[in-house]
């Protein structure tokens, strides 16, 4: 487990990612979506991509929804 401080000097998180993987490929790493924003609907990706949406209404009955 690697934990940082938000504010890193001269790196970002893709950053850190990458010089961990470098240094120890062996390992497999994964990131943390950190805490939930809070919208009505939240998801998180397998790659760690963060999805929100803030539409909190319902379709009616008569619309057409996408296939998933």
């Amino acid at each position: 487990m690697l934990l940082t401080d938000l504010k890193m000097n001269g790196m970002d998180g893709q950053g850190l990612v990458r010089r961990v993987r470098e240094r120890t490929p062996q390992r497999r790493v994964t990131v943390g979506g950190g805490a939930p924003c809070g919208t009505p609907f939240e998801s998180v990706g397998p790659d760690g991509t963060r999805y929100v949406s803030h539409a909190d209404w319902l379709c009616p009955v008569h619309c057409i929804e996408p296939a998933i």
